[in-house]
């Protein structure tokens, strides 16, 4: 198994509200797979695959951690296992996808992009329409 964590330092989450701001191509697509990738991601992710020396064909892993009393996390790393049973492969803008099927319950029509947030950090954000966001007053 070989996994490379400089992805986990660029990960961001967003929320569900970001996907009404895609445009209705990337909703379409989102709607027949699990995640899919925008152009800026998908370029970030192959400068980070080439730089890493590694191949293009490496996978990348999407997950998800936690539980509905501490939270949800998204996770990404670079991956070269597939478990047939256990796992789901797909492809966006020219990148191989994994994701573990518990996870792809929870990232059904993610969009991930490139770029910066609202809070002026540059990373992947992910665009759930699954995502439930809660204000505590």
């Amino acid at each position: 198994m070989r996994f490379i964590s400089a992805l986990a330092a660029l990960v961001s989450g967003g929320c569900g509200s970001a996907s009404d701001k895609l445009p209705p191509e990337m909703r379409r697509e989102a709607s027949k797979s699990s995640v899919v990738l925008t152009i800026a991601a998908a370029s970030r992710i192959k400068e980070i695959l080439k730089s890493s020396k590694l191949p293009l064909t490496t996978s990348v892993r999407f997950s998800v951690t936690g539980d509905s009393d501490v939270g949800y996390e998204y996770g990404m790393d670079f991956s070269d296992d597939f478990d047939h049973i256990k796992d789901v492969r797909s492809s966006s803008k020219g990148v191989t996808i994994v994701i573990d099927k518990t996870s792809r319950a929870y990232l059904e029509g993610t969009v991930v992009d490139f770029g910066v947030n609202d809070e002026g950090r540059t990373g992947f954000m992910f665009n759930n329409p699954n995502a439930i966001t809660e204000e505590i007053e």
